[in-house]
């Protein structure tokens, strides 16, 4: 995820993938978007629907400023880490 302003809202999209980094296309339900390490607008956040395990955009708005920030995806009992940026 590119560099973001705080307070601003930007969109984000997230692929379900298994252990060897393939789409899962059977996955269209929705997530939870959380940070464990910056104030997510709205937390928790939950995502529309995936399409053939795509949820092509998704707002969200971070208000902490400096450093990296993590999302997390929860949905399904799985759990995904965007890497920090």
């Amino acid at each position: 995820m590119p560099a973001q302003i705080a307070g601003t809202s930007f969109n984000v999209r997230i692929t379900a993938q298994d252990v060897s980094n393939n789409t899962v296309a059977s996955f269209t339900s929705t997530v939870v978007l959380t940070s464990g390490n910056a104030t997510l607008s709205g937390t928790p956040v939950t995502s529309g629907s995936f399409i053939n395990g795509v949820l092509a955009s998704q707002p969200a708005t971070i208000t902490t400023t400096g450093g990296a920030v993590q999302l997390t995806a929860t949905g399904s009992t799985k759990t995904g880490t965007a890497p920090s940026r």
